[in-house]
């Protein structure tokens, strides 16, 4: 009777007690979740050797910009609207939409001429608003009022810039910039991307517009919920035209820019620049995957090859004021505080008053105010 009963406490199959499979259980559980750790780990430290690998094989061969020379003077442009002389202003646009209607490739200068409206300073709307008055039939001033407004975010701006760029349409069909700037806009109180109406519409007066192309797909990359594989079809697409404009060849970057942006934010520089890389790589020089790459190498505090991207950057885009104040904020930690207040100044002339300027030019004064005293003191001794 004893044995009987020891034997019916011992289960016939060890698998058997819920407490032992419980236990066996949460230990394949656990290995299973160490395993998995460290796949993680093994996997981000070899993300990390790659991004250090491509860090330490950048080249930079001669520049081959994707633009014709760029001639717009941005601050030029604002002193005569000061001056209101609007008839000369009637005059700098209509040539420069002139020529881009003969040569595509031009849109760069039309487009450079149009940013120097995008200012912080708002003493300029007031001129806008007496150019549109006085120039009813000024397609350059309804397009450069619009313009001004696309950097403000509130729904009443959104409905100025719609209805200025269809005005500046109305007066003439070919604008480029008037179809970019309609294609992503507020509508009934929801971000509306206009994009099938708007590109068709654009790419149907200037078929190798990249200004076109670039609002599209930064519409829809933002708000329009595609893939990064559909985006890099749309910039494949477009080549067929990049003979008509060079420029195109930047669209095949963009996804990679995009990805880069994106792992600057969230402090990943190190990928960062592996996504500008190889922007450039399949893009070609284009100042904005050369401003990117600059901020994540500064950001990693490798000051030479940012600075050596900063000023690729604005040697491709002139006039840039993110790029003019990443090179401040760079030559300044570099201990280039003289080139870096002229970085500033130039800024300041070209988009007026802004507080990050001044944060850092008082952060620069201050510091070389505090090496005055020490080179004083070096030289007495």
């Amino acid at each position: 009777m004893k044995r009987a009963a020891a034997e019916r406490r011992t289960p016939a199959i060890a698998g058997e007690d819920p407490v032992e499979s419980l236990r066996l259980n949460l230990k394949v559980i656990l290995l299973l979740v160490i395993g998995f750790c460290t796949i993680v780990i093994v996997a981000t430290r070899v993300r990390s050797r790659l991004a250090l690998i491509t860090i330490r094989s950048i080249t930079r061969g001669p520049l081959r910009p994707l633009t014709p020379p760029l001639t717009v003077d941005k601050a030029g442009i604002i002193a005569v609207l000061r001056a209101r002389e609007f008839a000369r202003l009637d005059t700098m646009f209509t040539t420069l939409q002139s020529a881009a209607e003969k040569d595509v490739r031009q849109e760069a200068n039309l487009e450079l001429a149009l940013e120097a409206f995008k200012r912080e300073d708002q003493s300029i709307y007031p001129l806008l608003d007496e150019w549109v008055k006085r120039s009813p039939s000024s397609y350059a001033a309804s397009l450069a009022r619009a313009e001004s407004r696309s950097i403000r975010w509130s729904k009443s701006d959104y409905a100025a810039v719609r209805r200025d760029s269809i005005a500046a349409l109305a007066l003439n069909s070919k604008i480029a910039e008037a179809y970019a700037l309609l294609i992503p806009l507020h509508r009934d109180d929801q971000y509306t991307c206009e994009s099938k109406q708007q590109v068709d519409k654009g790419l149907k007066q200037s078929p190798a517009s990249f200004i076109i192309r670039t609002a599209e797909m930064t519409c829809l990359a933002e708000e329009g919920g595609w893939s990064d594989k559909e985006l890099a079809h749309i910039a494949r697409e477009a080549q067929v035209h990049v003979d008509e404009n060079p420029r195109l060849r930047a669209l095949l970057g963009f996804v990679d820019g995009r990805r880069g942006e994106v792992a600057v934010e969230q402090q990943r520089n190190l990928a960062a620049i592996a996504y500008y890389t190889r922007s450039i790589d399949e893009g070609g020089d284009d100042a904005t995957f050369y401003r990117g790459r600059g901020e994540a190498l500064l950001n990693l505090g490798r000051n030479d090859e940012a600075l050596d991207d900063l000023r690729r950057a604005d040697q491709l885009w002139p006039q840039s004021p993110d790029t003019l104040q990443w090179l401040a904020y760079g030559l300044s930690h570099d201990s280039k505080n003289e080139e870096a207040l002229r970085a500033l100044d130039r800024d300041n002339e070209i988009e007026g008053p802004s507080s990050y300027n001044q944060e850092l030019r008082i952060s620069i004064i201050g510091s070389m105010t505090e090496k005055l005293p020490r080179a004083i003191g070096d030289a007495g001794n």
